[in-house]
């Protein structure tokens, strides 16, 4: 048993694989989606399998000679063939006794980048599934990935047909949704294309057009991107979908919480001194574009017990939007008409002293109470506490 294992390692048209990271590699075993952590992987009717005969997920097509990078980008002939995902679990499941992976819990989807990695031609196959020798057959296509690793929702659920690539057919994917921060976009950007080896990589790179304005979702379908195609040059007479038949395309942003604007709006109102003040109902998140971000605070309208707050939103300086945000005193609310008598609050040097004075002045909108002291005829300054008190710092 160990000599033919050794003979597998040792064939010339094989790469043994192992994941380090604790993610694992998705096969198609006998009808049904594992996942494996260590795999010997071969060219089989031209497409990337185990030597025992799993289809590795989704789909990479490659020739006998291919090759296999640590970050899971697989080349073939000299040309990107496609790249292997990463999945990984919430929960560790537990491998039946040939290796293989199940779980009820949908995995997470992520590129094989650090510290993820494959180690590639060190894999243990005792570990890991039982192989399973069988004939090879060279490929006559390959597949050119996306250009941005796609998100578990983007993978195509309907796989290739190596046939109809085999005639010079062309297959696209469309991921169901793509985020962009750039300027233009290419059909390997939003979509996974699998065609001969001549042809994927320049379907891949062709340009389709320029990314939507921010919160403008461009639907793309098979007219658009045949259209686009042929403006490029491009002979894409035989080209279907596979999976989706649309896809939307959006200029990636960033969320702004409406904590971000509750915050600048209650600073603004600290530094007024103006009493005890809270949101008076909660907000949606605002989607605002990519860039350095600053909220300015424009205006700030405050009554007796309730208030408003303009904060604006600035994107590399630019004014993008604003928001107001709606405020409630949580102070009581004390008559505090002039002649109205009040207990006061005067702190001095450590020693607070309460005592009853006669309302000469209050500003609703900041709190600040003006009082004169029945004994001596002071003027005192004061601000109205949350107790109803008007408390003065001496």
């Amino acid at each position: 048993m160990m000599l033919a294992l050794l003979g597998l390692l040792s064939g010339p048209n094989q790469v043994a694989v192992a994941t380090e990271g604790g993610f694992l590699l998705k096969v198609l075993h006998e009808g049904r989606v594992a996942y494996v952590r260590t795999a010997t992987l071969c060219s089989r009717e031209g497409r990337l399998s185990t030597v025992g005969g799993d289809a590795l997920l989704p789909a990479v097509f490659v020739g006998d000679d291919f090759s296999i990078a640590e970050d899971g980008t697989v080349t073939s002939k000299g040309v990107v063939a496609g790249r292997l995902q990463a999945y990984v679990f919430n929960g560790a499941p537990s491998p039946d006794e040939n290796g293989f992976y199940r779980s009820p819990e949908r995995p997470r989807t992520v590129p094989i980048a650090a510290p993820l990695r494959l180690v590639v031609g060190d894999a243990k196959l005792s570990s890991g599934p039982t192989p399973k020798p069988q004939e090879t057959v060279a490929p006559t296509v390959v597949t050119a990935p996306p250009a941005e690793p796609a998100t578990a929702d983007a993978l195509p659920e309907v796989l290739p047909d190596p046939a109809y690539l085999a005639e010079g057919g062309i297959e696209v994917a469309l991921n169901p949704e793509t985020e962009l921060d750039t300027e233009t976009y290419t059909l390997g950007q939003i979509a996974t294309v699998y065609a001969k080896a001549d042809m994927a990589p320049r379907l891949s790179a062709a340009e389709l057009g320029k990314t939507p304005a921010f919160g403008v979702k461009f639907t793309v379908d098979r007219t658009w991107v045949v259209s686009r195609l042929r403006l490029a040059g491009l002979k894409v007479d035989k080209l279907r979908l596979i999976g989706p038949t649309r896809g939307k395309v959006v200029r990636k942003g960033q969320k702004l919480t409406h904590d971000m604007f509750l915050k600048a709006a209650l600073d603004a109102v600290a530094a007024k001194q103006a009493g005890s003040w809270t949101a008076a109902k909660d907000d949606v998140e605002m989607s605002v574009p990519t860039g350095s971000l600053r909220l300015v605070v424009e205006g700030v309208e405050l009554g007796r017990s309730e208030g408003s707050v303009t904060v604006a939103v600035y994107v590399d300086g630019r004014r993008f939007n604003s928001r107001v945000v709606r405020l409630k005193n949580t102070a009581p609310i004390v008559d505090l008409r002039p002649g109205t008598i009040v207990n006061v609050r005067v702190n001095a040097g450590g020693v607070q002293v309460t005592t009853k004075c006669t309302v000469v002045q209050a500003d609703a909108k900041t709190g600040q109470v003006t009082v004169r002291t029945q004994d001596t005829n002071a003027l005192l300054v004061g601000k109205l506490a949350a107790d109803g008190v008007v408390e003065v710092q001496a």
